[in-house]
């Protein structure tokens, strides 16, 4: 099968991660588990973006330097992967010698082909974002991202990727590939954004002002703007430069928050463009999680730690209720509440006690050895919706089977059913045992923990015994 890649954004590592970035690596890891039983082998790249002024300024506040300040985030989020049971492959940190040598080297090629050029700016800058505004940008004055943040009027000489002159070919190129940004209304927003025309971008700083960047090649005054520079880490993790760079290159999919769809799906593949390579196959784009239906804020005191949910609830339940509660076109709401709702209504006695039911009458009717039947039937049919980024609905699709299953339970009743017809109740035992696992194999890259237990405990039919809880209840 053809070797596909897949990646997520990569963080700033100026704070501890939040809730939102589980959750899209979530997306990511599901679609490459699901990839991975589909016999793909699957490079799957995440890491953390750790240069330029918010990184140094944080830095000084807590007496280190930007290095030391970007370890200890940095393995933070390393940590986070695997408290989450993220499948990937590598992890990229800007800072590594391997990510400065593809940026410098692909810095080298835009220049040599005429898109990078050196001028002086002079403008508005806002710190929040480490990015140049115009008028039109603001509200009020103020960044919108950043409204607590005075904007700075800046002047200086910076290099600039010449993105309007690639206005017609990213126009032509939305046009050829209709399904370049998942989903539709977010690619209709970027389409409007180039249809007003696109400027060139500063991609550089100057050294004496923000000393934290990669150096820009052959000019010591500049280093390259952090977001121009983490843009290339998909290259860094893609192994460019190497011979095997063909088999991974383009990538399949790179999921984004939707307040970064733009530096991807416009700025993003005006450099691919530019460099002459193929553009990724799909920019997954994410909404936002609020909590309690409020905006995610330090000063609220409402930022949701993924590990403190984990260490609580376990890894399957929270992967669950992410990725069945908040789907990934929308914005979503986390609730503890709700949560505890879920794991109550879907894990505790949908899942859990389905499993629990079926092998306790397969150990009690049938001496633990599972019926013989004719299995038959498609599996249960979640590929569609996975590979539509549909993952919320993939796990509707099996927990109708799973509802389907404790109906079809208290509709004949095998408690009372063995006593009058023995061999119907213990052919419809070996039904619901083979449904358990079509269950277990559907949940295997949303609830990976999960499901090797089901599938480990059913693997010896003819030594059955009870399940112990998979779900206990909560107190």
């Amino acid at each position: 099968m053809k070797p596909i890649a897949i990646a997520t954004s990569i963080p700033y590592v100026n704070a501890d991660p939040h809730i939102g970035f589980a959750l899209e690596l979530l997306y990511a890891d599901v679609r490459a588990r699901f990839l991975r039983t589909r016999e793909h082998e699957v490079l799957f790249g995440t890491g953390t973006d750790e240069h330029g002024l918010k990184i140094a300024q944080a830095a000084a506040k807590n007496n280190r330097t930007p290095l030391e300040q970007t370890n200890v985030y940095a393995e933070r989020f390393k940590q986070l992967c695997t408290v989450l049971l993220i499948s990937h492959t590598d992890f990229v940190r800007t800072t590594e010698p391997r990510h400065e040598k593809v940026a410098q080297a692909l810095w080298n090629i835009l220049m040599e082909r005429g898109y990078v050029e050196k001028r002086r700016y002079e403008g508005l800058y806002c710190v929040g974002c480490e990015a140049f505004k115009t008028e039109k940008d603001l509200v009020d004055g103020k960044c919108p991202d950043h409204p607590t943040l005075e904007i700075q009027h800046t002047a200086e000489e910076n290099y600039f990727f010449l993105l309007s002159k690639l206005q017609t070919s990213i126009e032509g190129y939305f046009h050829l590939h209709p399904e370049f940004v998942i989903p539709e209304y977010r690619f209709s927003e970027m389409k409007e954004f180039v249809k007003r025309g696109l400027e060139d971008v500063s991609i550089t700083r100057e050294k004496e002002k923000i000393g934290w960047g990669i150096a820009v090649p052959n000019d010591d005054s500049q280093v390259m703007y952090v977001w121009f520079e983490a843009l290339m880490n998909y290259f860094t993790v893609t192994h460019y430069g190497v011979e095997d760079f063909q088999k991974w290159w383009p990538v399949d999919s790179i999921f984004v928050g939707k307040d970064i769809n733009r530096f991807h799906s416009v700025m993003f593949l005006g450099m691919c463009i530019a460099l002459g390579l193929p553009a990724p196959k799909h920019i997954a784009v994410h909404g936002h999680i609020t909590v309690d239906g409020q905006k995610m804020s330090k000063s609220v005191g409402n930022v949701v730690d993924p590990f403190a949910l984990v260490e609580k609830y376990g890894v399957d339940t929270v992967r669950y209720f992410l990725l069945s509660q908040i789907a990934m076109q929308n914005d979503g709401d986390f609730s503890e509440e709700r949560l505890r709702e879920m794991y109550t209504a879907h894990l505790a006695n949908g899942l859990g006690n389905l499993c629990s039911r079926v092998t306790n009458m397969i150990e009690k009717y049938c001496g633990g050895v599972v019926p013989e039947v004719s299995v038959d039937g498609p599996e249960i049919a979640i590929e569609r919706h996975v590979m539509s980024y549909d993952y919320s609905g993939a796990l509707a699709e099996v927990w109708i089977h799973i509802t389907n299953v404790n109906q079809d339970i208290e509709q004949m009743q095998p408690w009372k059913s063995i006593e009058t017809e023995p061999d119907a109740t213990k052919k419809a035992l070996g039904h619901w045992y083979y449904k358990l696992i079509e269950v277990a194999k559907a949940l295997e890259s949303f609830m990976p923990i999960t499901s090797q237990n089901i599938l480990g405990q059913l693997k010896d039919s003819s030594h059955i015994t009870k399940m112990n809880p998979l779900f206990p209840r909560l107190s």
